[in-house]
């Protein structure tokens, strides 16, 4: 019955991953393209939108940050990219339909401490008869991803699909967004 005292220590060390997120909205009247084309769209007819992206980042370097988003047959990759210098880090596959960004590294704070990272593209849509009195999909669901620096690991993020209904442009009217005939 000797008095024996135990002792403990544990260590962890806990890796937060950066908050990575990717805005996008499709509109019409603002942005860094002239768009064309009825609205609301109408069947066997071509109306061009432009899909802006803003991309924001918490606290810890991205590295090698990556944007892709499938378009639908009947939309088309018109090659229009906003900045223009960033033209080269843009490919487009036509085989899968699939718009690839390089965005290369973000800084931590990227849409907190200064000004978010911004992207535009253009593509054109030409509806069928068949989309009459519906709101087709212009751009697939979109996702971001790279590598955080201090977790070494993927981040990533993913918006879901923009459609013809462009209420964050700010001359939207509701009843613009079906195609009618």
């Amino acid at each position: 019955r000797v008095p024996e005292e135990i002792k403990s220590n544990t260590t962890r060390t806990i890796k937060i991953a950066s908050g990575l997120v990717l805005n996008s909205r499709i509109v019409r009247n603002v942005g860094p393209f002239e768009n064309t084309g009825p609205i609301p769209p109408v069947a066997e007819e071509t109306s061009t939108y432009t899909i802006m992206n803003s991309v924001t980042n918490s606290f810890n370097s991205v590295g090698n940050l990556v944007y892709t988003a499938k378009i639908p047959s009947y939309v088309t990759w018109l090659g229009k990219v906003y900045p223009e210098s960033a033209a080269s880090n843009v490919k487009y596959n036509a085989d899968t339909r699939e718009i690839t960004w390089n965005l290369g590294d973000i800084a931590p704070g990227v849409g907190f401490n200064s000004s978010a990272r911004e992207f535009s593209y253009q593509v054109s849509l030409s509806p069928s008869v068949s989309q009459v009195n519906t709101e087709p999909v212009v751009i697939q669901a979109a996702r971001i991803a790279g590598t955080d620096t201090f977790v070494e690991g993927v981040v990533e993020n993913t918006v879901s699909a923009l459609t013809t209904n462009i209420f964050t442009d700010p001359q939207f009217q509701y009843g613009q967004e079906k195609v009618v005939e």
